[in-house]
C-alpha cells in the first residue's frame, strides 16, 4: 500500500476543499540555506506562518522543495496553521558536490476535519517524445482519484504536455481527452515545476488549459543553466498565471522572511 494513501481507501478526490487565496513560493536553487541544504527547509515554517497570517488556504512550492530527510517534520509544522488548508510539495535527494538531484516524489497534503492528510501525486511524465501510450495511459487513469480535489487539480511540470501542439494548424488540442475528466468545478490547476520551460508552446499550453474560466498557476525554480554553463536571467516573478487565456499580473510581496535562497512569495486571490 502506498505510504500517502489511507488505510480506508481513502483518496485525494474525497477532499472537498475549495482553493480561493493561494501562496506562492519560489526560490533560486542553486543556493544553500544557513543548514547547508538546497532546499526551502529552513524558511519552510516561516514561509506557512506568513501565509497562515495572510490567512491564504493553499500554498504551493516549486519543485525540489524539500529533501526526503525534512519529511518527518511536515505534518507537525501544519498542524500549526490556522487558515491553510492544502499545500503542495516535492521531496528529493539531493548531491551538491555532483551538482545532482534525484528521488523525486511529490506529495499533497489536505486538511479536513480529521486533519492532515498526505497523498501522492507523483509526476508520471515530463515529455511525451517517447513511450507516449504508457505515459498518457498513466496519467489519465489518476486524474479522477489522485490530481482532482475540491475545485482544484494538479499537474507537475511537463505533464501540461498532455495537450498537444499542432504545428499543421498551429494551435493546441486536446487529444487525450484529458479536460473531460475535469469536472465542472474544476477551477484551478496547480502546476508546480522544477526550472523555466522555455519553449513557446508552453505559454500556448497553459493558455489552453485555462479557457472555460480556469485558472493554471505555473510556478518554477530560478538558476535554470543552459548547456553552455550560461544561467538563465529572469526579471519577472518565476512564475505564469492564466485565466480564461488571459495572463494575470502576481507581483511578489514584501515578506519579511530572513534568508540567503532569494526566497519569493507571491499571493493570488481567485474570482468566482
Amino acid at each position: 500500500m502506498n505510504k500517502y494513501t489511507n488505510s480506508r481507501g481513502h483518496c485525494a478526490a474525497q477532499n472537498k476543499v475549495t482553493l480561493s487565496k493561494l501562496g506562492l513560493i519560489t526560490r533560486d536553487y542553486n543556493l544553500a540555506a544557513p543548514n547547508g541544504y538546497r532546499d526551502f527547509s529552513d524558511t519552510f515554517e516561516s514561509v506557512l506562518t506568513y501565509l497562515d497570517e495572510q490567512q491564504c488556504d493553499t500554498a504551493v512550492f516549486s519543485l525540489y522543495s524539500l529533501l526526503h530527510k525534512h519529511q518527518g517534520t511536515v505534518l507537525s509544522v501544519l498542524a500549526k496553521q490556522r487558515h491553510l488548508k492544502c499545500v503542495l510539495v516535492e521531496y528529493f535527494d539531493d548531491d551538491i558536490n555532483a551538482n545532482k538531484r534525484s528521488s523525486t516524489q511529490n506529495v499533497l497534503y489536505l486538511k479536513n476535519q480529521r486533519g492532515w492528510h498526505p497523498y501522492s501525486c507523483n509526476k508520471r511524465f515530463g515529455s511525451l517524445s517517447t513511450g507516449k501510450k504508457k505515459k498518457v495511459t498513466a496519467l489519465l487513469s489518476v486524474v479522477s482519484t489522485e490530481r482532482t480535489f475540491g475545485n482544484a487539480s494538479v499537474l507537475i511540470c511537463g505533464e501540461t504536455n498532455i495537450v498537444r501542439y499542432q504545428r499543421l494548424g498551429k494551435k493546441v488540442v486536446d487529444s487525450y481527452q484529458y479536460l473531460s475528466l475535469l469536472s465542472d468545478t474544476t477551477q484551478v490547476i496547480l502546476n508546480p515545476v522544477h526550472d523555466k520551460m522555455m519553449r513557446f508552446e508552453m505559454v500556448l499550453k497553459r493558455k489552453f488549459l485555462s479557457q472555460h474560466s480556469r485558472t493554471v498557476i505555473s510556478l518554477w525554480n530560478r538558476g535554470k543553466q543552459f548547456a553552455n554553463g550560461r544561467y538563465l536571467i529572469e526579471r519577472q516573478p518565476a512564475w505564469s498565471i492564466y485565466h480564461d487565456g488571459i495572463e494575470l499580473d502576481v507581483p511578489t510581496v514584501q515578506h519579511g522572511i530572513e534568508n540567503d535562497i532569494n526566497l519569493e512569495i507571491g499571493i493570488l486571490k481567485l474570482t468566482k
